[in-house]
């Protein structure tokens, strides 16, 4: 059926009627973000951990082309006032950032330890030699995309408080411990659509490492010290998390956690598709029935 309505659309996109009612229906989306972005301030928005080592990628509305396309920001967002600055210039329908902190964030390239990586490093025009430089990965924290084939934001919450139960239990038969923070120190992120983010802003695979013991910690501290494994290392203890979490039962985007080159939406920034506001939330903004189960969640207006 996704093919049949990929097949659809794009055949509507064919027809210069529909590009043009396509055309106002996209100005007009635009018109209403620019004016959500040019009536916050920089307390309205939130950063990452050091947003200066992430990449920040906007998905802007170009009229002449008549269709989206991303841009990667050569800024270091260092701070809300560089970011406010940029979102009320360019108005972006999407706003994604990287989930992984990087050396190099405005030039990362493709991973050169993975399949493919010196063939793609030469179809970009980029010398092998400079694989470090492209991919000097530094850390990243743990990621859960709770948005996969939810029928809704209310399905969405009740999976989010699927995962969050599970999330203990799935820790406690790892070995290594995953050192999962508490629930009630997780961030919760309504992504403006029908999904949530689930994310440990304070887990480093260092505090994994130190729970190690004797010759297993000293295995794994060399091998995240090298730079062609550091990646792989964090990969392997995430997929092993994910693959718990699936057994656990728990549908979400399996993808997401354990890949270092994931982007995610950024909080406070608007929702291209449903311009409502992407936005940080607590256990409590979520609808709960009488016996403490979550039901739902009740999302703002979409702004304009």
């Amino acid at each position: 059926m996704k093919t049949v309505r990929k097949a659809i659309s794009d055949s509507a996109n064919q027809l210069p009627l529909y590009r043009r009612l396509n055309k106002l229906r996209m100005r007009l989306k635009v018109k209403k973000i620019r004016k959500y972005y040019n009536g916050i301030s920089e307390e309205d928005l939130w950063l990452p951990t050091k947003p200066g080592w992430r990449q920040f990628r906007f998905f802007v509305w170009d009229d002449r082309q008549g269709r989206v396309v991303v841009r990667v920001i050569k800024d270091n967002m260092k701070d809300k006032a560089t970011l406010l600055g940029w979102l009320r210039k360019l108005a972006p329908l999407h706003v994604y950032y990287t989930t992984s902190a990087w050396l190099n964030p405005q030039g990362i390239g493709p991973d050169p330890y993975g399949r493919k990586g010196r063939k793609k490093f030469k179809d970009k025009g980029w010398s092998f030699k400079m694989k470090t430089y492209h991919n000097c990965f530094l850390w990243q924290e743990l990621y859960f995309d709770v948005d996969y084939c939810n029928a809704d934001y209310n399905e969405g919450a009740k999976t989010l408080g699927m995962l969050a139960d599970q999330l203990p239990i799935v820790d406690s038969t790892l070995t290594p411990s995953m050192c999962i923070s508490p629930r009630d120190e997780l961030t919760i992120v309504f992504s403006g659509g029908k999904g949530f983010h689930l994310i440990d802003r304070e887990w480093r695979m260092s505090r994994v490492i130190e729970n190690l013991d004797g010759e297993a910690q000293e295995y794994m501290k060399l091998r995240y010290g090298r730079p062609e494994e550091k990646q792989d290392v964090e990969k392997e203890l995430k997929t092993n998390l994910v693959d718990a979490v699936r057994k656990a039962g728990v549908l979400i985007d399996y993808d997401v956690t354990p890949d270092p080159r994931r982007i995610i939406r950024l909080p406070g920034t608007g929702h291209g598709k449903t311009l409502r506001v992407c936005k940080i939330i607590s256990w409590d903004d979520l609808d709960y029935d009488d016996d403490g189960n979550i039901i739902g969640y009740s999302p703002d207006e979409p702004v304009g």
